[in-house]
């Protein structure tokens, strides 16, 4: 007799072709990720009173961390999550421009995924790290 996960992978592809199950693996790979970075960086901020520069803390101990397999590609839909949560850090910490300062989070994060997949050096987390403790004053 098959195996049960054997059976219900048979029929998933007989709907779906091989692109479709890719991009629904990502697309479910990403939400879980955001879920964690989302939480991760919450109970960061809490525990420790900071701000903004807790996302580069959270990011850089996950490239850190042995088990660390691969960074998450930042789809369309991953930026506006990470826009809207970082909106949502600067309004809970007044800052002045708080949309601006949300953007401008993207892309330091954007940044500095492609400058650690490139050099991978975890430097360019630090660096991260400093930009976002100056967007704490925007």
């Amino acid at each position: 007799m098959p195996r049960t996960d054997a059976r219900i992978s048979e029929q998933t592809q007989i709907h779906f072709n091989n692109s479709e199950l890719v991009s629904i693996s990502l697309r479910e790979r990403q939400d879980i990720w955001m879920v964690w970075f989302t939480s991760a960086v919450e109970a960061r901020i809490a525990i420790s009173g900071g701000g903004l520069e807790a996302i580069a803390d959270i990011l850089l101990d996950s490239f850190e961390d042995p088990l660390f397999r691969s960074c998450v590609f930042i789809a369309c839909e991953n930026k506006g999550q990470l826009r809207e949560l970082i909106l949502k850090i600067a309004t809970k910490l007044n800052l002045r421009e708080p949309e601006m300062t949300a953007v401008a989070g993207v892309f330091i994060i954007e940044g500095m995924l492609v400058r650690m997949q490139m050099t991978g050096d975890m430097t360019e987390a630090r660096n991260a790290r400093l930009l976002f403790q100056c967007l704490n004053y925007s």
